[in-house]
Order: structure tokens, then C-alpha cells, then sequence
């Protein structure tokens, strides 16, 4: 697992030889075929972003990617996110090492934040402007939808799961303002194309126990889900507070090679 810190800054480093990736913070210095034209080593990891923002604040979004140490990617001075000007974003970096088959790479992480403010914020291509140039870059699927009304019968409880190495079933108990008259029907309204999340839940007094199972399509990279869990006790209906998730964020040597291993965005 990795830490999170304000602002949300996930970087992975890559380990010399072994390629072993270790996350932490730092300070600056189904998976569409790549299409748009590019130039230079940059590969973007495909995301599967479908997340909550929070009222006045946002999200941070982190997008990995990897090259070559020395591609001017890394001196980018512009981003558009879909046809969205981004105003302010930080280009990290981790430490480099040697991928097989393709050479020397360092792995990175574009991180910006994201206000959806009262309307779905999505995009599914990154463009740098790098060297004076604008390079496009395929990067998933990114939804951003605008915070939502919570202020049901149910408040959180305990611990939940903020990040995680792959998809699973996820644990998160609420507690009820008072004791629901009959079992409640739940139901998850996420509308991702790489992930799939259901929910179940049971009642115990007034504890509230949901499991949320994310299914994730192995052609993503990494994942970030805000499980919107729709609950219905006694006909009212409400939207439970969930914890964003954040899946693969720490990638695997496999994972860095593949991305890294991926052919060039056009001629």
C-alpha cells in the first residue's frame, strides 16, 4: 500500500535492475489503441478514474506515465485534460532504471486537481506542450462527477479502505440516525467502462455493513473509484458517505514494463 498526502502526490520510483516500483511523495524536479500522434518516449498508464470530487475543493488526480530520463516531456509547460485547460499541475518524478527490451525509463506522475463544481467533469486524453509543440496522449478513462447530497440516515463508521494493491471486495460500515424498520436494498450507480462495482449490505440494529466488490478490466493500469452506494431503508432513498479507493497506484515491475513497452502514439 502507499501513503496519500495533501496535495495528493503519488509517485512511484523505479529500482535500478530488479525495475521494483516503491511509492511515496516528492517535490517536482477497455484500453483504447494509442491514435493521436506523438513524438518522443513518453506512454501513459490507462486509467480507470470514476470518483466523487468534494465541494469547493476537488480532487487530485494522478495520471502515471513513463520515459526517458531525458525527454523533454519532463519540462512540459502546458496540459489540456480533454479539452479542459489545466491551470495548475506538477510533473514528479521518480528515480530511473533499466526496462528490458526498451532501455533506460523513469517512471512519473502527472498531478493536477479537478473541480466538478455542479457538472461531470471527463476526458480520456492528456495534451502537453512540450518544446513549444502539443503532444496528445491516450491515458483511459477519467470521470470527475460533482459531489453529491450524503445527508441521509447513515454516517461513517470506522475504518475503510483507502488504497489497495489490486480489485476485491471492499469492507465499510455507517451507522443509522435510528433503527431501520426492515432490511435495506442497496445499489451501486458507478457508469465506468473498465470497472464494475456492486454492493450488498446487512443490518444489525443500528450498524450498517456494506461490501462493495470492484471489478476492474485488466486492461487498466491503475484505479481510482468513489463507490456510489445508493441505499433505500423504509422507501427513503440516500447516498452513503464511501471512501475513494485508489487500486495500482504502487505498479508492479509488469506493469511499468508494460506500459513503458507500449508502441509510439502515431508516426
Amino acid at each position: 500500500m502507499i501513503g496519500i498526502c495533501r496535495r495528493t502526490r503519488l509517485v512511484g520510483v523505479l529500482a535500478t535492475g530488479a525495475v521494483a516500483a516503491m511509492a511515496g511523495c516528492t517535490a517536482p524536479a477497455p484500453a483504447p489503441a494509442p491514435t493521436t500522434a506523438v513524438s518522443g518516449t513518453a506512454r501513459f498508464a490507462t486509467a480507470a478514474i470514476d470518483v466523487v470530487g468534494e465541494d469547493g475543493v476537488g480532487i487530485d488526480l494522478n495520471l502515471l506515465f513513463v520515459a526517458d530520463p531525458d525527454d523533454p516531456v519532463w519540462d512540459a509547460t502546458g496540459v489540456t485534460a480533454g479539452t479542459r485547460h489545466v491551470d495548475d499541475f506538477d510533473m514528479l518524478r521518480g528515480t530511473q532504471g533499466h526496462v528490458e527490451g526498451v532501455g533506460e525509463r523513469r517512471l512519473g506522475n502527472l498531478t493536477f486537481n479537478v473541480d466538478a463544481h455542479d457538472s461531470l467533469v471527463e476526458f480520456s486524453t492528456i495534451t502537453l506542450t512540450v518544446d513549444g509543440e502539443e503532444q496528445t496522449f491516450d491515458v483511459g478513462q477519467v470521470r470527475v462527477y460533482p459531489n453529491r447530497e450524503t445527508d441521509g440516515p447513515f454516517e461513517v463508521t470506522g475504518e475503510a479502505t483507502v488504497t489497495a494493491p489490486s480489485c476485491g471486495t471492499f469492507t465499510q460500515k455507517f451507522e443509522a440516525h435510528e433503527k431501520a424498520g426492515r432490511a435495506p436494498v442497496v445499489r451501486a450507480l458507478n457508469a465506468s467502462d473498465y470497472v464494475d462495482v456492486s454492493a450488498e449490505a446487512t443490518m444489525s440494529r443500528r450498524l450498517l455493513t456494506t461490501r462493495v466488490s470492484v471489478r476492474c478490466d485488466p486492461a487498466a493500469d491503475f484505479v481510482m473509484v468513489t463507490p456510489m452506494i445508493e441505499v433505500d431503508t423504509d422507501g427513503e432513498r440516500a447516498l452513503l458517505p464511501t471512501t475513494t479507493v485508489t487500486i495500482g497506484y504502487n505498479p508492479t515491475p509488469e506493469t511499468i514494463e508494460k506500459i513503458a513497452s507500449r508502441p509510439g502514439q502515431g508516426p
